[in-house]
């Protein structure tokens, strides 16, 4: 092979490796995309159900340890809510 010949096969292998590269990064991206529209799906589940949550997690609490109070969940001041998802 002449100088020439070499050198081009050099550029086309050089377009090849950034090629694959550029693929490789656009599955990762695919994926984190992914990622991330299941975080933000969880994320409005979690905010438009906050009170379903809360009641579930406070019944589960409730069947391990017992009531952790008298008062009903409707006159619960919100921060027993806060502190209830603390305990996770």
């Amino acid at each position: 092979m002449d100088s020439v010949e070499t050198y081009q096969k050099r550029l086309q292998d050089g377009i090849a490796a950034v090629e694959n590269e550029i693929n490789a990064h656009n599955q990762q991206i695919e994926v984190l995309t992914k990622r991330l529209e299941g975080i933000k799906r969880a994320l409005e589940l979690f905010r438009s159900d906050q009170a379903a949550i809360t009641e579930l997690l406070r019944t589960s609490i409730e069947a391990e340890i017992g009531p952790l109070a008298t008062q009903s969940a409707a006159a619960r001041p919100a921060a027993a809510t806060i502190e209830l998802f603390d305990a996770f």
